[in-house]
């Protein structure tokens, strides 16, 4: 099951997002049906997301911290964002994409982490095994870099969208 609204308080009727790739072609879809579609694999691998969504006052368009949804109890981390925002840079595997954490990362660091990564994602072209330094953001609770792995792709409208796994990596004890 899909959070009744994984963006930022708006209904779900009134949200329609253009789908394209590259100056191809576009497809107006409503967030719900894209999210639908992307979250597919995860959902049946791992479960319903749950019907809240984690978010701030300060969205992550205005500089806050990304809008995260969790599967059950579990430390299951997905973003609910990051692949409707044009000036996400297109991964090296050629699509625009959320991010995952199958645990291992509590919510606090996740939310952190992923906020940076999402940042990033706007300015600078990730994929699948690039390895991000992330030593120097608070509350990554000791966590000094991540691993991206594909998690899963699909087309969507006349794009591709993924979910790009963020594999914690912690400095070991000599």
């Amino acid at each position: 099951m899909l959070p009744p609204d994984p963006l930022r308080g708006q209904e779900a009727r009134q949200k329609q997002v253009v789908i394209g790739h590259r100056g191809r072609s576009v497809k107006k879809m409503s967030a719900k049906e894209h999210y639908t579609t992307l979250y597919a694999e995860l959902i049946e691998r791992h479960g319903a997301l749950n019907d809240e969504t984690i978010s701030s006052i300060i969205g992550f368009s205005g500089g806050g911290p990304v809008s995260m949804c969790q599967i059950g109890h579990e430390a299951i981390y997905v973003t609910c964002e990051l692949s409707l925002y044009p000036d996400q840079i297109c991964s090296t595997d050629g699509f625009r994409y959320e991010l995952l954490s199958l645990g291992g990362i509590d919510e606090d660091a996740c939310r952190a982490i992923f906020t940076a990564l999402g940042d990033l994602s706007m300015e600078a072209q990730l994929g699948d095994t690039h390895t991000v330094d992330v030593s120097g953001i608070a509350g990554a609770d000791g966590i000094t870099a991540i691993s991206l792995k594909k998690f899963s792709s699909s087309r969507i409208g006349d794009g591709m969208f993924g979910i790009y796994e963020v594999i914690p990596k912690r400095l070991s004890c000599l």
